[in-house]
């Protein structure tokens, strides 16, 4: 990887954790914001609106926010580096702007690998265990763990019940 690749895949992977951080502090204090009740109970702590907020934020918006911050961070890492006349240097220095996106498109590709394995080991347990905290705690697992069922033209894998809907 050339000096030129490693600065505009550097600059990328900075932005995109800035807005990732940025977009997700946003949501939280919006959240705070709507949902203070939900997260307050009349015997809940600093911990429980803590722990509301870090089950919540990934289970409903991290799978979101991940490819909009990828692609905002793409869109800013290109549109900065034209403002600053850093894609003119490097057309004037021989260096094709296919070489230089590509680059990037390679790091965004890695990220969405990444963000398959952050959805299976962390948004898939957080919302398992924010779902169990909206209901109280009352459901019902399986000793044998999941099953699958089918009826008509849908098959259901079914790992817990919730008595009060049946």
């Amino acid at each position: 990887m050339r000096i030129l690749s490693r600065y505009f895949v550097a600059r990328f992977l900075r932005l995109f954790a800035a807005i990732l951080v940025a977009t997700t502090l946003s949501i939280m204090v919006v959240e705070m914001l709507l949902n203070l009740d939900d997260m307050v109970g009349p015997n809940a702590g600093l911990a429980d609106a803590l722990a509301y907020l870090f089950l919540r934020i990934p289970s409903y918006y991290l799978g979101d926010l991940i490819p909009i911050a990828a692609f905002a961070a793409g869109l800013f890492c290109f549109g900065l580096s034209a403002q600053e006349l850093e894609v003119t240097a490097s057309k004037a220095g021989g260096v094709s702007m296919l070489r230089i996106a590509l680059s990037v498109l390679v790091t965004a590709s890695l990220l969405g690998v990444a963000t398959y394995f952050v959805n299976e080991t962390l948004i898939v347990p957080t919302t398992r265990a924010f779902a169990v905290r909206e209901s109280g705690g009352e459901f019902i697992t399986f000793e044998r763990g999941r099953f699958w069922y089918h009826r008509g033209q849908t098959i259901y894998n079914i790992g817990a019940a919730r008595p009060r809907q049946k």
